[in-house]
């Protein structure tokens, strides 16, 4: 049922790419898993089968790059105290995903026959992710908002001082309070 879920969180992970070398690594990566999807697909058919081979690679591969970004973006809150948004939404990924890969351990390799409480924590999991990570992007959005206003205000200074070319004279003021 989510043999798009691991290609489309790698889509999105690429919005934390520190480099343009890993952003291309990552697409590669998409594109093979992409690949694998289909060869596993065009072997097994559409069944249960099938999507217990695609699901589990996904979701290490999945899980891996969000505790890398996650790592990452940590220690740029920590040191700089800045993109706290990103940390959560990569924290939300990291949880959200840790709980995916015990629900597949349970259900798909264990095949528990607790289904509804297998159920209960996939969606106790779903709500507590999509929560943070809903405040990650509000906290993100307003950074970005922040942003544009300073860009916009650097560009209209810029305009309004870049009309004067004539270098500005500052002179010294003197002060001496002795001479009258």
């Amino acid at each position: 049922n989510n043999l798009l879920d691991a290609p489309l969180m790698m889509t999105f992970l690429l919005y934390f790419s520190p480099s343009t070398m890993f952003s291309r690594r990552l697409k590669f990566l998409i594109i093979v898993f992409v690949v694998f999807e289909a060869i596993i697909l065009t072997v097994f058919g559409l069944n249960v089968g099938a999507i217990t081979i695609i699901l589990g690679p996904g979701l290490v591969l999945t899980t891996i790059l969000c505790v890398l970004v996650f790592i990452r973006q940590t220690k740029i809150a920590i040191i700089n105290l800045k993109a706290l948004g990103r940390t959560m939404i990569s924290a939300a990924l990291c949880f959200g995903y840790g709980c995916y890969g015990l629900i597949y351990v349970l259900f798909y390799l264990n095949n528990s026959p607790n289904v509804e409480d297998t159920f209960l924590v996939y969606y106790w999991a779903s709500l507590i992710s999509a929560s943070v990570l809903s405040a990650g992007l509000i906290v993100e959005y307003k950074r970005i908002v922040k942003l544009h206003e300073l860009k916009n205000t650097r560009r209209e200074l810029s305009s309004l001082y870049s009309d004067d070319k004539s270098p500005r004279v500052v002179k010294k003021v003197k002060l001496d309070f002795e001479v009258e």
